[in-house]
C-alpha cells in the first residue's frame, strides 16, 4: 500500500516538475485543402450555442470533472468551438477548434498566434468511416481567420491512423518536435527534428 502510494506521488511530482513530449505538427495548406468543406450533419457549439449538459459530457476530453469544466471554461471564455457530428440521432465523433491563448506558453517557439484544432474522437462503431476527415474538413470552415493565422494540429509520432487522417485531409507536416515543460510550465523547451516550414506567418 505504502510502496504504491509513493510510486502515485513520485510520477505526480514527475509530471508535475518534468514533462516531455514529442509531437508530428501539421499545418492547413490552402493550395491543397481551399476553405475546407462544409458539412451539413455536423453542429458547432460555442458559448452561444452551449451543447446540452448529457452531450458535453462525451464532448469534453476524459478527465474527470477536471476535464469537462477545463474544456466548459475555455468554450465560456477563450473562444474554443466544439464540433459533433451527428447522423440519425447517433453522435459518431467530435472535434475542437481552439484559440491559442492556452498553448501560447508551451508552443511558442512554432507561432506567436494560430488555431489548434483538437483534440478529436471518433467513437468506435464508427471509425473506418471517413469521420475524422469530415470533421477536419468542417473545422477549416468554422476558422475565418484561416488565411492570416497557422490552423495546426498535433500528433503523436505512434497514432498512425491519425496521421493517415489528417494528411489524407490534406494538412502539411511541418516536423516532430520534442516539448519540455519544468516546473508547472514556468519553463519550456522546443527540440527539433525533422523540421519543414517555418509555423510562423500567413497559411499558405
Amino acid at each position: 500500500m505504502i510502496g504504491s502510494a509513493l510510486r502515485t506521488l513520485w510520477l505526480v511530482a514527475r509530471r508535475a516538475f518534468w514533462r516531455r513530449s514529442t509531437e508530428l505538427v501539421y499545418r492547413y495548406c490552402r493550395e491543397t485543402q481551399g476553405q475546407g468543406v462544409q458539412d451539413p450533419n455536423i453542429v458547432c457549439y460555442d458559448a452561444a450555442n452551449l451543447p446540452p449538459e448529457h452531450l458535453a459530457r462525451e464532448l469534453f476530453p476524459s478527465g474527470g470533472l477536471f476535464g469537462f469544466n477545463l474544456m466548459r471554461r475555455r468554450m465560456n471564455r477563450r473562444g474554443a468551438r466544439a464540433l459533433c457530428l451527428i447522423e440519425d440521432g447517433q453522435v459518431m465523433g467530435w472535434g475542437w477548434v481552439q484559440d491559442w491563448q492556452p498553448f501560447r506558453r508551451k508552443y511558442r517557439r512554432l507561432a506567436a498566434n494560430a488555431r489548434m484544432l483538437g483534440p478529436y474522437m471518433t467513437f468506435p462503431a464508427f471509425r473506418g468511416r471517413g469521420v475524422y476527415g469530415r470533421l477536419l474538413k468542417h473545422s477549416i470552415t468554422v476558422c475565418e481567420d484561416r488565411d492570416r493565422v497557422p490552423l495546426l494540429i498535433f500528433v503523436r509520432p505512434h497514432n498512425h491512423s491519425s496521421i493517415r487522417g489528417i494528411e489524407k485531409a490534406g494538412f502539411r507536416k511541418l516536423g516532430c518536435y520534442t516539448f519540455t515543460s519544468v516546473l508547472f510550465g514556468l519553463m519550456n523547451f522546443v527540440s527539433v527534428t525533422e523540421p519543414e516550414t517555418p509555423a510562423t506567418g500567413q497559411a499558405p
